[in-house]
This record gives structure tokens, C-alpha cells and sequence, in this order.
């Protein structure tokens, strides 16, 4: 499967994503928000962008951007946007 890298997030692609969990437990799920926090630590002191993995609308795509916030079930990222964290499937920083 390849991946598609998209160069922003647009507000209308979040009604895309599904609330659907992407990864299988609860293990890996604990790994992605404590790698979401870090990537948000790291944009908040030394304002560095972080690379997001996401399904959206059955493919899997990528994007580059500053993460604003972190809570148990949203992301906000560039401009405000809002990813569901049900839909990441990695983050790298």
C-alpha cells in the first residue's frame, strides 16, 4: 500500500476520517499518545514540525505540521484543525 503525502490538512478533509480505531491495541495506542505529546512538547519549545500518518478515506497519507494540542481523542494541528487520534497511525519527530 502507498502512501500519500499531502503538503496540508484541510479543514473539509477531517470529514473523511472515520472514528474508527486504526491500530489493534491498546499497547500501540498508549505509544502513539505519548509520541502525540512529545511531537507537542517539541513544536511548543523549539517550534519543529512532526510527520503524522493517518488513514483518511481508505488510503494512508502523511502530512507535516506543527501539533498545537493533544487530548484524549483530537489533535489540533495548522489552523486549527482537529485529527481524530483513532486515525494516526504513527507519528515521527
Amino acid at each position: 500500500m502507498s502512501i500519500k503525502q499531502i503538503n496540508e490538512f484541510e479543514k473539509e478533509q477531517s470529514s473523511e476520517l472515520t472514528a474508527n480505531e486504526v491500530l489493534p491495541d491498546r499497547e500501540l495506542q498508549a505509544k502513539r499518545y505519548n509520541k502525540l505529546i512529545c511531537a507537542m512538547q517539541l513544536w511548543n519549545v523549539v517550534h519543529e514540525k512532526s510527520r503524522i500518518i493517518f488513514r483518511s478515506g481508505g488510503e494512508i497519507k502523511t502530512v507535516d505540521t506543527p501539533i498545537w494540542f493533544v487530548s484524549e481523542k483530537y489533535v489540533c494541528i495548522n489552523a486549527g484543525v482537529t485529527v481524530l487520534v483513532s486515525c494516526i497511525l504513527d507519528v515521527i519527530f
